[in-house]
């Protein structure tokens, strides 16, 4: 799927949240960055800002989470994954800390 397929899906399911959940505050995590070479960490970068240009031209909240889950080398925190693409207690510690602020 390309860029395009991929706003357009963020787009139609934040309207279909809208409708259902009219009261709701509509929060879109961003994807995590992984220690594995077959997943290229620039491409997970772009698809994050496709989402994030998506969701927020639907006036939902877009929460980047790799500043505080990557490395100098742009990878996933090897203190925070148990296996280069779960996260480990530590990393879901983390995770809750950023959405208890939400």
């Amino acid at each position: 799927m390309g860029c395009l397929g991929r706003r357009y899906t963020a787009a139609v399911s934040v309207q279909r949240l809208r409708v259902q959940h009219a009261q709701s505050q509509i929060v879109v995590l961003s994807i995590l960055p992984t220690r594995l070479a077959h997943i290229p960490q620039p491409v997970v970068r772009q698809v994050n800002q496709q989402i994030a240009i998506a969701v927020q031209r639907r006036g939902a909240t877009f929460v980047d989470l790799q500043p505080a889950f990557v490395d100098g080398q742009g990878l996933l925190r090897a203190d925070l994954t148990t296996d280069g693409l779960h996260l480990s207690p530590q990393g879901y510690g983390l995770l809750a800390s950023y959405l208890s602020r939400l």
